[in-house]
């Protein structure tokens, strides 16, 4: 037991600890400085994280190898969930959530994860991917991603989009392929364009607080008082914490309610008002450290599928990092989309610890049979 432990990758512990750390004090400093009407916020986050952490624990010691003959019936029973969830009971204008119990499941988070492991196991058992073998993968991995929208939830259909086509670029495409994907890209873009400007009948693609979405990250003083007055509460918190921050007790933007989901969408804007420019930065960074240590994962792994695992988790932490902390500086357009450890939520922690956990296995596997 002490010979297998000491080939964990103690940054995919210590990081992901002092993140959720760094979550808890937030919630807390919110709740008690009454940010948030729900009292109960910061130990329900207690609780999420105790059961990610036991969870990637469990997972850890599990050889990631075995993931491979459940990759369809997960990727089913998540594509099960993602209907289900489309009538279900509305919450904030959206249906994205499922009750079971106490607990307010969201499917989409699942998914991701069911769609990694399908995509791994795709992926490994072929040299390169050219048009044929390109069009199921794609169809697999694109249907869902109209039930998604149909939520709607348009943050976690590009987390989904990007973790297939990065995931697809990686995977030694052909040339002919390779062109496809950009064509694919750049007509995605142009498609999203034609929506928000409401050309014609693509205008019906998008919901009328997406397209506010992004026409106020192309122009933020288009509605200062309505769809731009996030952003910019979000940007003088930031904007206003100084160097050294104003500490849980001063951050006057978020504790008087100025900024929207202090403890979910935005609670990188709260962080950075209590710990000023030097806390955003050592927080950057160490997220920074903690991508690369699924970089390092997938160069580890002996096998194919591991290594597509890694990459596609890399792609997903990577992208709801830097959509979440850019649209909180207008620098990406505002979306549901949560920050890994540190926002409020179950589904987001528990999806983010099991992927810590399987890149923890895929690591010792590989340090096992090296030593």
């Amino acid at each position: 037991m002490k010979k297998f432990l000491r080939q964990f990758d103690l940054w995919l512990v210590i990081i992901p600890v002092i993140f959720s750390a760094t979550s808890v004090a937030t919630i807390y400093a919110l709740v008690k400085n009454g940010a948030t009407t729900d009292t109960n916020l910061w130990w329900k986050q207690v609780i999420f994280i105790a059961m990610g952490l036991l969870l990637a624990a469990f997972l850890s010691f599990v050889d990631y190898r075995y993931l491979r003959n459940f990759s369809w019936p997960l990727y089913i029973i998540a594509l099960i969930l993602l209907v289900a969830v489309i009538f279900s009971k509305e919450i904030a204008g959206a249906s994205r959530w499922l009750q079971i119990g106490f607990f307010q499941f969201q499917p989409s988070e699942f998914f991701k994860i069911a769609l990694i492991f399908w995509q791994a196991h795709y992926l490994s058992r072929r040299e390169y991917l050219d048009i044929p073998s390109a069009i199921p993968f794609l169809l697999v991995s694109f249907l869902p991603v109209f039930l998604i929208l149909k939520q709607p939830d348009l943050g976690t259909a590009i987390i989904v989009i990007g973790i297939t086509l990065g995931t697809l670029l990686l995977a030694k495409p052909r040339r002919s392929l390779l062109i496809t994907i950009i064509v694919f890209i750049i007509l995605f873009c142009l498609l999203i364009s034609l929506s928000a400007f409401r050309v014609s009948f693509f205008g019906k693609i998008l919901k009328d607080y997406q397209r506010e979405r992004i026409l106020t990250f192309l122009d933020p003083n288009r509605d200062p008082k309505g769809s731009g007055y996030n952003l910019n509460q979000s940007k003088m918190a930031i904007g206003s914490a100084g160097i050294w921050g104003k500490g849980f007790r001063g951050n006057s933007q978020t504790q008087l309610k100025f900024v929207p989901a202090p403890a979910t969408d935005f609670i990188f804007a709260a962080l950075a008002e209590a710990f000023g420019l030097i806390g955003g930065i050592l927080l950057i960074l160490l997220y920074l450290l903690f991508i690369l240590r699924n970089i390092f994962a997938a160069e580890y792994s002996r096998d194919g599928f591991g290594q597509k695992i890694a990459v596609g988790f890399f792609f997903m932490f990577t992208l709801q990092f830097f959509i979440n902390v850019g649209m909180t500086m207008g620098l990406a357009p505002i979306t549901g989309i949560p920050l890994p450890f540190l926002s409020y939520g179950g589904s987001s922690i528990l999806t983010a610890f099991l992927a810590v956990g399987v890149i923890q296995s895929i690591v010792i596997r590989h340090k096992i049979l090296e030593f």
